[in-house]
């Protein structure tokens, strides 16, 4: 649903922030739906968040290869996933 930053792993993207947002991949039938992909995403803060899923889907997936992603996650709640966060080389 939300893409954040370059997935051919390029460029960096500094200082994303989303609060207050309810993400629901219920409806999507596929396995491959996901609620948030960030790529290479430094400094994110995500605040409020409401994130809800199918079991065979994945909530959020933080992946740094080439340098990292990650920042501030305050109050999100992740629920019905198969699997809530995959993190790849978040360093």
């Amino acid at each position: 649903m939300v893409v954040v930053g370059d997935p051919t792993y390029a460029v960096d993207t500094p200082g994303f922030h989303l609060d207050d947002v309810a993400i629901n991949t219920t409806a999507a039938t596929s396995a491959t739906a996901q609620g948030l992909v960030a790529y290479r995403t430094q400094e994110m803060d995500l605040e409020s968040l409401y994130f809800l899923g199918n079991a065979n889907q994945t909530g959020m997936t933080l992946d740094g290869t080439g340098n990292y992603t990650g920042g501030t996650f305050l109050d999100d709640q992740l629920g019905g996933f198969g699997t809530a966060v995959n993190a790849i080389d978040t360093r």
